[in-house]
């Protein structure tokens, strides 16, 4: 263990923590835009330097790169220490001038705009902090981009500056940069596809950590193997690093257990049919297009959109809402000649709960049955494609 002093407060951390880490367990902050925790540190954005008073070395030094030694007296906001970081901040304003981080960073320190001015801004937003590059180097252990040319010159990019080849287009690059710069489209050809939640229906994404559902039991997240990039690429571990309970098991396994019980509900529930079976209704083809359990999380509170009722599409309002029935069901040529017997009531249970959250949508249902239309099908399919 190793002793050291932060801001006249007294600290024992482990052998190998960085002044950083040791102040955070302090409660002090240290602002910086470089470090990560699951990252090996690189110091290159100069704006967590800390005063060393004690010590081997003294003077100003990165306190994400500079680890605690025993005896070390370490001062975080001195006068030496402000106006370093306010030179960082106006150089990093003169480059990028619009990122809202750097902006609040500047804020924060009291500088209202950069002593620089007589040269131009740059409107960049890259501060080539390097945590995009070492995320897919050491995280993801892929290396699709890295730093190419020097000086003025100097940026983040594939090699030769085409579509990399072996990118596989998880977007972690894009998660840890601070300031947004990154831009997945000049990195790979390849389309990001978010990680649908199965609960949702597909209509939000989520994580490769994640709870099953809202009231799951018991209430544990699991990791999904198909997607972690850890049993994917044997790399990142990233959710390890951050776990402060060291809760993060990578050997558990699914296992069958067998429990005494007094008894048993039986609910063997409906089988669903496929809507995009049929396919004058644009299921998949329309994005404004649901089936009832999507439509269920639409309006729950816990769904993905928090009970408001928006459209997938644009997430504006709608207007109005058509419940169209019977599909996969009352058909013979699906061989589902017979009622469901559940379409009727959710369907005015969702219309009425549909009017109660927006009072300005017009609700209407169709019982598309042509034995129960006739010649009249025609007018009220037509209709309701219309709505």
């Amino acid at each position: 263990m190793v002793n050291l002093t932060i801001d006249g407060k007294k600290i024992e951390v482990k052998e190998g923590t960085t002044v950083l880490q040791a102040a955070e367990e302090l409660g002090i902050r240290i602002p910086t835009l470089c470090y990560f925790k699951a990252l090996s540190p690189q110091g290159a954005c100069r704006l967590c330097v800390v005063e060393i008073a004690g010590g081997a070395r003294r003077g100003l030094a990165a306190s994400c790169s500079h680890a605690a030694e025993e005896g070390l007296a370490v001062i975080t906001n001195s006068e030496r220490v402000i106006r370093a970081r306010r030179l960082v901040i106006e150089l990093l304003l003169l480059r990028c001038p619009d990122v809202p981080v750097i902006q609040e960073l500047a804020r924060e320190i009291g500088i209202d705009k950069s002593r620089y001015g007589r040269f131009k801004p740059e409107a960049e937003k890259c501060i080539l902090c390097g945590l995009c590059v070492r995320t897919c180097q050491e995280l993801m252990k892929v290396g699709a981009i890295n730093f190419v040319n020097r000086g003025s010159e100097r940026k983040v990019a594939p090699p030769f500056d085409t579509y990399s080849q072996v990118c596989v287009t998880c977007g972690a690059c894009d998660v840890v940069c601070p300031t947004g710069a990154i831009n997945l489209d000049v990195i790979s050809s390849n389309k990001p596809r978010p990680i649908t939640a199965d609960f949702d229906e597909g209509l939000s994404s989520r994580s490769s950590i994640y709870l099953p559902f809202p009231q799951a039991v018991p209430k544990v997240p699991v990791i999904d193997r198909s997607t972690c990039m850890h049993f994917l690429n044997d790399g990142c571990k990233a959710c390890e690093n951050f776990c402060g309970a060291n809760a993060i098991k990578y050997d558990q396994v699914d296992e069958i257990q067998e429990i005494e019980i007094g008894s048993v509900i039986l609910a063997p529930g409906f089988d669903l049919t496929n809507p995009s079976l049929r396919e004058e209704y644009g299921y998949r083809r329309y994005p404004n297009v649901v089936t009832s359990l999507e439509f269920e999380r639409i309006l729950s509170a816990s769904g993905p959109y928090h009970g408001h009722i928006q459209r997938p599409s644009d997430a504006a309002d709608p207007g109005k809402i058509a419940w169209i029935q019977c599909v996969g069901s009352r058909d013979n040529s699906c061989d589902k000649g017979y009622c469901s017997a559940v379409c009727c009531m959710y369907a005015t249970k969702e219309a009425i709960i549909a009017k109660e959250h927006a009072p300005g949508i017009k609700p209407t249902i169709f019982y598309m049955d042509m034995r129960a239309y006739g010649k009249g099908f025609d007018k009220y399919y037509e209709r309701a494609r219309d709505d």
